[in-house]
């Protein structure tokens, strides 16, 4: 990767950190509690919208986690190398993914893992007990 490239995935970096800071500082508006007086519907529907910030503000914090990371990693050197197996990570997938800390393969391979380690759904719960009863 040659200077130039990397300068202008530092300052991609550095802008996307900074959106995802407004983001998550304009997500944390909402999850004040609203009284919804006594409408039922109105409490539930602020719940379920200060619910929807909180997801979208741990969504954020991870992106600019990543993004983080891959600052610390230019500035060590290492950036554009696969966290997992050392690798270089494709200019392709950088540009798509400036914060990309592994290589295609190897987030493959991390998503499968977490994929057969997450735990059932609860309705997956209840039919397989119900297919133990059977």
């Amino acid at each position: 990767m040659t200077n130039t490239q990397m300068m202008r995935f530092k300052a991609a970096l550095e802008t996307k950190r900074e959106e995802l800071g407004q983001e998550i500082l304009a997500q944390s508006g909402e999850l004040a509690i609203h009284d919804g007086g006594s409408d039922p519907i109105d409490r539930l529907q602020s719940m379920r919208q200060r619910d929807d910030a909180v997801t979208a503000i741990e969504r954020l914090s991870r992106v600019r986690s990543d993004v983080d990371a891959a600052l610390g990693a230019i500035s060590e050197g290492v950036y554009g190398e696969c966290a997992r197996c050392g690798e270089p990570i494709s200019l392709k997938r950088l540009e798509t993914v400036p914060w990309a800390g592994n290589c295609v393969n190897c987030q493959e391979w991390i998503e499968r893992r977490e994929a057969a380690q997450a735990p059932n759904p609860a309705w997956a719960l209840h039919f397989d007990r119900y297919r133990e009863a059977a």
